[in-house]
């Protein structure tokens, strides 16, 4: 009996293993993302009762300032995280290639910021900020006298934006080192050596070298990240909970003040839903350009 099961499971193994793989898939992500894609369509009260309102979440969505005003923001952040964390990760991924000693104990290190759980990054942050015994006025105020008074991070509009960029591009910043300093890794050092006896110089060798032969690489890790922050919720809700007077809300936290805070389930639905097209619009930018580049080369 054994042995048929046996002879069973490795006849069938590549059809089990994906069949259980598709089962997973589909009770943890596919039927969570019907039921809210379904829900989109009706109108849900606190009591729980539903009326099919067919696209009026959305047009209710498409002709709402706030959504506009929140989308653009979630740009502004988007945009301001991606492209410091990537800037930084690149400069940090040049340095850890050029190191030949200590390169794992500092990889170690460097995955600190990635491995603290957001929530706790956001409230590391934000006390870091905070405007009477933060440190960083105290670094800048009391220790080096740069500044007069404390800034109020948190209090005003750019500094607050700031804020959460920073604070996001932080936990950002090591998964994408990672990312790039493995494609690196994996440029031969052939081109350089070859390089040299030309006499090229390091801006040279960065810009005719790595930069070409890392695009696709630049490409996954940007795709991925943006990705990631596109669906940000704990840093924002920690350090500023979309203030001061919603200038640092996104769409996420959009979405959770309809669907939690006021109960308005259908709407914010829909809003998850557009959120999710925006989401697979990038992703297919940046699969696009891939497929170019790999073409190119």
């Amino acid at each position: 009996m054994l042995g048929k099961i046996a002879r069973f499971i490795d006849d069938y193994f590549i059809v089990i293993v994906l069949g259980l793989t598709f089962l997973v898939l589909f009770s943890v992500v596919l039927i969570p993302t019907i039921y809210v894609f379904l829900l989109s369509f009706f109108e849900v009260a606190i009591s729980g009762e539903m009326r099919f309102i067919g696209l009026g979440n959305f047009a209710r969505a498409l002709s709402d300032s706030d959504f506009w005003q929140f989308t653009y923001q979630t740009l502004i952040y988007t945009g301001g995280s991606v492209a410091m964390s990537f800037t930084i990760a690149f400069v940090c991924a040049l340095a850890l290639n050029k190191l030949r000693h200590l390169q794992g104990m500092l990889r170690s290190l460097i995955l600190l910021p990635w491995v603290i759980p957001p929530a706790i990054a956001g409230l590391i942050w934000r006390w870091m900020l905070t405007d009477t015994n933060g440190i960083i006025n105290d670094l800048f105020v009391n220790r080096l006298g740069i500044l007069s008074k404390n800034i109020l991070f948190l209090g005003i509009t750019p500094w607050a934006r700031l804020s959460v960029i920073v604070a996001d591009s932080w936990t950002r910043i090591p998964f994408m080192a990672i990312l790039l300093l493995a494609g690196l890794q994996s440029i031969s050092q052939v081109y350089y050596e070859s390089a040299k006896v030309d006499g090229a110089n390091w801006l040279q060798q960065l810009t005719k070298i790595t930069v070409p032969l890392m695009r696709s690489t630049m490409l996954v890790t940007l795709m991925i990240v943006t990705m990631l922050i596109l669906r940000t919720y704990s840093i924002i809700f920690v350090i500023t909970d979309g203030g001061p007077a919603d200038t640092t809300q996104v769409l996420t936290t959009y979405i959770y003040n309809n669907t939690v805070r006021y109960w308005e389930l259908g709407y914010g639905s829909a809003l998850s839903v557009i959120l999710l097209i925006i989401v697979v619009l990038i992703t297919l930018y940046y699969t696009r350009q891939l497929v170019r580049k790999s073409i190119e080369y």
